[in-house]
């Protein structure tokens, strides 16, 4: 199992993927650990440039990706060391700072359909029985980040993966460490159903973005999971909901969700959510899909809550 690393064009990184547990550690005194999270909530929480807010309100910038390298390097014509080959990743070094800003990661997901499997007999399937169940390849690729003024006198900024990829090939010129996120993937098992008739294109292309990691959460909540076990993704091109495990190899949770009427109580559970949000005022529901979802929209929460209950009725038939 791989992860190709990089960052646009910057980065040609491979390192094996073994997803577990990582520490933050202060810069200049490592045996201080001030965190501890999961790899794949790295891109939400401990990304490049990230400030990562412990839970006792202290702030952290992250400063670099400690490893185990092999020597070989992937240079570029003008010498300079662009990417090592990296085995496995130790821990993160971090810097503690005021606490004036907080950032969340932005990322872009894709998955593969490997090798379609038959469901247990007791899996619900939607009225329409347009899904499939098997091993998928989940990538997972870092595309910048949002940083919030916790002042709340600046407006939330979008920091593009490009403006970080410059300022990663400025400070290599210079000799300066930056930190650097590589891409994380893995094969597991999920399912994907096919709702491009339920949400018709033009309107996925403004909800594809919003109802993917929305819904990750309700169907969390609905196995009782957290929010790194199960991975979610709605396709804007193809109309595809991919729900994937979100460990190697599987955990049995993309499964589980497809009994006892889980996603029908999911998908009523986030339809009534959003409806409650959206009687808050537009800046308040700004900052929940700000939060929940990663994202910086004016949509309308009717026009979430529609989209989810046109997919209930098509679930429940």
């Amino acid at each position: 199992m791989k992860i190709i690393c990089e960052i646009g064009p910057i980065l040609n990184t491979l390192a094996s993927a073994s997803q577990g547990k990582r520490c933050l550690r202060l810069e200049n005194d490592w045996k201080t650990v001030v965190a501890t999270i999961e790899d794949i909530a790295i891109f939400r929480d401990a990304h490049p440039e990230g400030v990562y807010l412990g839970h006792r309100g202290a702030s952290y910038r992250i400063k670099r990706y400690v490893g185990n390298w092999d020597l070989a390097t992937w240079t570029s014509p003008t010498g300079i060391v662009l990417g090592k080959y990296m085995k496995g990743l130790k821990y993160i070094e971090v810097s503690k700072e005021e606490p004036t800003v907080a950032t969340r990661g932005r990322w872009n997901d894709s998955f593969k359909l490997d090798e379609p499997k038959d469901l247990p007999n007791d899996c619900d399937y939607p009225a329409n029985r347009t899904l499939t169940f098997g091993i998928f390849t989940f990538i997972r690729k870092f595309d910048g980040y949002q940083e919030i003024d916790l002042r709340g006198r600046a407006k939330t900024k979008t920091v593009s993966l490009a403006e970080i990829a410059r300022r990663f090939v400025e400070a290599m010129e210079d000799g300066d460490d930056f930190p650097f996120l590589h891409n994380f993937s893995y094969r597991t098992k999920g399912w994907k159903w096919v709702v491009s008739r339920v949400i018709d294109a033009s309107a996925r292309n403004t909800l594809a973005p919003i109802l993917g990691p929305l819904l990750q959460g309700f169907f969390c909540d609905a196995v009782e999971c957290s929010q790194c076990d199960l991975q979610a993704t709605l396709d804007a091109q193809t109309g595809e909901l991919r729900v994937v495990d979100g460990t190697p190899g599987g955990n049995g949770l993309s499964e589980a969700l497809l009994t006892d009427g889980r996603v029908a109580s999911a998908l009523k559970a986030a339809a009534k959510q959003v409806k409650a949000q959206g009687r808050k005022s537009a800046k308040s529901f700004r900052r929940y899909l700000a939060e929940e979802c990663r994202i910086d929209s004016e949509i309308a929460a009717k026009e979430i809550v529609d989209a989810i209950e046109h997919m209930a009725r098509a679930w429940n038939g």
